[in-house]
């Protein structure tokens, strides 16, 4: 029965004229054929049918009644499909009656005796603690107490929301009968024009529009979950959701899911409820719940930030955080909503960006597919947004601090450079990056992922050109190995174009192998050993770090000679070398002359060659010993 009557509800909604006869006693006798046991699914379908039918006639109406009768007799069931058949007969009596707000109230009022003694008048105040589940919890009193007060609470959120989709279309129309009215004014205008003055002094068709519409906004704000039979479930929908975030005793799993999602839908009604209550709701988020209960609120603040965009814009950041949860299906939800929210302008992409960018290496392959998807419609859309916001991801991507891996940016970048391969974008982006790498600081990994994302462009002769232009910027950089690699892919994969490009390529590529070369120099610079400081009257000798005596230094052995000449050019009759290093001591100091210092790396010995002795007297008056004294000057002899 079943498939039968979904094959009928397509049949039925797409040409109901198929049907020689109402189908209307059909669905009687087929609902008047359900006993205790209720097939909700058939409920729902015969619902649908309903629903969809135009001209609804006295046969159609008492069918609703049945339904409704068939919904307040399944109060308490256990069934899960009494959910959906009771939101499709709600919608039914929203779309075929014209005052659908009075059999709401009836069918609230009726599950409500079940459940409230306070409930005994139209004025009857519900107080939240009269809606606590009393007795064990093995009771069988106590579920299905349960089971009726989540039934009640799904029923009051769903007419909640229903009751404001019922206000929308209600302005809608008069929208339109305000665009005709216009219309017709147009065209009687020419005819009459005195009564089109008056009418246009009193404020005519307009003025009374906006009476209506504030009326209607009046009403929606206030009356619904302000001063409606509704308010009196606002504080138990409260209740319940604080209890989640601090009780230890945690309620049914339905119960809270149910409370969680008619408090939503209480929210997306008024401004000022949404205001009171934002905080809760996304401390449920952080909180213990559920990945159902956190995909129904992720789905629902997709929702208010349609609705009131300036009250929910401090909490947005909230809802990329949910990218990063552990389970895949809140993650992929959460990915569904931004994509609606930013392909429909509604939200604004900047840096988060990167928090999407954590999702192509997903381990779940429709995730990493969604956000490809993703991409390329925001591509579509417009192909400024990527090019505006690469700079900033890259730079947020690339910090110290930052959780984002090697491979999840070369990820992100690999997928986004491939939107970015017009000639206007690769000049424009080439001078940005390179402005950026200038600015990078002491930051060698955001220099690095500003160089592959610079080898990733396009490079047309103007690119390139501008490139070779900006060498002063990148410079520095190309020390690090990494680095120098990205920028030779780049001479590699452009080398074979054409003439003119070839030019600029070997331009290009002699100024990397010069920074190169002297990238390399530097370093051999920077490795060589220190000059060891020499010790006054110590001489270290192979094998042997001892002190000379004086005999030593007055009358230096052979090796210590031959050594000197070796290092110090030719030595002189008197011991004295030519071309060498001249020393004269000054306590413990040496002084060089400017020529001298000069030379100095190209004195100090290797690590393979042993230390070499240095005489202690370096002076001119070091040839005759006999006329100087231990500081090295000469002693004027009196004759």
């Amino acid at each position: 029965m079943r498939s039968a009557l979904t094959l009928l509800r397509i049949s039925y909604s797409r040409n109901q004229n198929c049907f020689q006869t109402s189908l209307d006693e059909t669905f009687s006798k087929i609902l008047a054929g359900f006993g205790s046991s209720i097939d909700w699914i058939v409920v729902k379908e015969v619902g649908l049918i309903v629903e969809r039918t135009k001209d609804q006639d006295r046969s159609t109406q008492e069918l609703s009644k049945t339904l409704l009768r068939l919904l307040v007799k399944g109060h308490g069931c256990n069934d899960n499909e009494w959910f959906c058949a009771a939101e499709q007969i709600i919608n039914m009596i929203f779309s075929g009656q014209s005052d659908p707000e009075e059999t709401c109230e009836q069918l609230v009022r009726k599950f409500s005796e079940f459940l409230f003694t306070a409930a005994n008048g139209p004025n009857a105040k519900i107080e939240p603690s009269s809606m606590e589940i009393e007795g064990s919890s093995n009771s069988q009193d106590a579920r299905e107490f349960e089971q009726k007060l989540v039934q009640l609470l799904f029923i009051v959120g769903h007419i909640a929301i229903k009751l404001i989709l019922h206000i929308d279309s209600i302005e809608n129309q008069l929208k339109k009968l305000k665009s005709e009215w216009e219309t017709k004014e147009m065209a009687s205008e020419s005819q009459n024009e005195a009564h089109a003055e008056l009418d246009k002094i009193q404020g005519g068709i307009e003025a009374i529009f906006e009476r209506r519409v504030e009326e209607l906004h009046k009403l929606a704000e206030t009356s619904i979950v302000y001063k409606n039979l509704l308010s009196f479930f606002a504080p138990a929908l409260k209740k319940i959701c604080e209890d989640i975030i601090e009780s230890k005793d945690r309620a049914s799993v339905v119960l809270e899911r149910v409370a969680v999602l008619s408090l939503c839908k209480y929210m997306c009604v008024s401004v000022d409820f949404c205001k009171e209550n934002l905080s809760l709701l996304f401390g449920l988020l952080r909180g213990r719940t559920d990945s159902v209960t956190k995909m129904n609120i992720i789905i629902a603040f997709g929702d208010l930030i349609h609705r009131y965009p300036n009250v929910t814009e401090p909490y947005t950041g909230h809802l990329y955080g949910n990218l990063k949860d552990s389970d895949p299906a809140v993650r992929k939800t959460t990915l569904m909503v931004i994509t609606h929210l930013v392909l429909n302008d509604i939200l604004k992409l900047k840096a988060e960006i990167c928090d999407l960018a954590v999702l192509l290496s997903d381990p779940e392959p429709k995730i990493q597919n969604l956000v490809k998807l993703f991409f390329n419609e925001l591509h579509e859309k417009d192909a400024k947004i990527i090019y505006n916001l690469l700079p900033e991801a890259i730079g947020r991507m690339s910090r110290a601090d930052s959780s984002f891996s090697e491979e999840t940016f070369v990820l992100f970048a690999k997928n986004i450079m491939q939107y970015l391969e017009k000639d206007r974008f690769s000049e424009n982006l080439v001078e940005k990056l390179c402005q950026r790498m200038k600015l990078a600081g002491d930051n060698l990994k955001e220099v690095r992922n500003v160089a592959f994302c610079i080898s990733l462009l396009s490079f047309n002769e103007r690119a390139l050109r501008k490139l070779v232009e900006l060498f002063d910027q990148y410079k520095e950089r190309l020390t690090d190995n990494i680095v120098m690699e990205n920028f030779r892919s780049i001479v590699s994969r452009v080398k074979n174009k054409k003439v003119e490009v070839k030019n600029i390529v070997e331009v290009f590529e002699a100024r990397l192998n010069g920074a190169g070369t002297a990238a390399q120099d530097d370093d051999r610079k920077r490795r060589k050993p220190r000059k060891e400081q020499r010790q006054p009257l110590q001489v270290m000798s192979e094998g042997n770090q001892s002190s000379n005596t004086m005999a030593d230094i007055v009358e230096p052995s052979a090796a210590s000679q031959s050594r000197g000449n070796k290092k110090g050019g030719k030595a002189t009759a008197g011991g004295r070398r030519q071309g060498g290093r001249r020393k004269t001591r000054r306590g413990v100091e040496d002084f060089l002359d400017d020529d001298e210092e000069e030379n100095e790396e190209e004195v100090v010995e290797s690590d393979n060659e042993e230390a070499m002795d240095c005489l202690l007297y370096t002076s001119d008056a070091a040839d005759d010993l006999l006329c100087v004294d231990l500081g090295g000057r000469r002693i004027i002899k009196k004759k």
